[in-house]
């Protein structure tokens, strides 16, 4: 597998459970190989008030070349749900976000629904590009 590209961010918002819907993203996740070792969940510091707090954004270091299996993998999962859920997936760094909803995906076709999983993995894939006073070895 190819060294890690970008971190990204997957979030669930969901009219149902979007903790149960992130478990089982991340469930669809590790049983992907080039995914496998690479996904984690991560909660959010608890408010002051509460005593814990429950996983509520899955981090994925997304090797070289796997973006496109993210998208059509995201796509699938979405698929499968009964329910109305949206997906957020946000590439850290630049900040890069793509949202696929249930609602949009029930509408397509298989033509259109292989688009957009192309075109969200390329936009997971390419880097913001640079403006000349940013230092390339540091980031935006």
């Amino acid at each position: 597998m190819g060294h890690t590209l970008a971190e990204v961010h997957l979030q669930v918002f969901s009219d149902k459970s979007a903790i149960d819907d992130l478990a089982s993203l991340e469930k669809t996740l590790i049983s992907v190989e080039e995914f496998r070792g690479r996904t984690r969940s991560v909660a959010h510091p608890p408010a002051a008030d509460r005593l814990g707090s429950l996983p509520d954004v899955l981090v994925l270091a997304l090797a070289n070349g796997t973006a496109v299996l993210l998208a059509s993998t995201a796509v699938s999962w979405i698929r499968h749900r009964t329910h109305d859920i949206r997906l957020l997936i946000t590439r850290k760094g630049d900040e890069t976000s793509v949202e696929l909803t249930a609602e949009r995906l029930r509408g397509l076709g298989q033509e259109e629904i292989g688009a957009l999983i192309h075109r969200t993995g390329r936009a997971l894939e390419q880097e913001r590009p640079r403006t000349a006073h940013e230092d390339p070895g540091h980031g935006p």
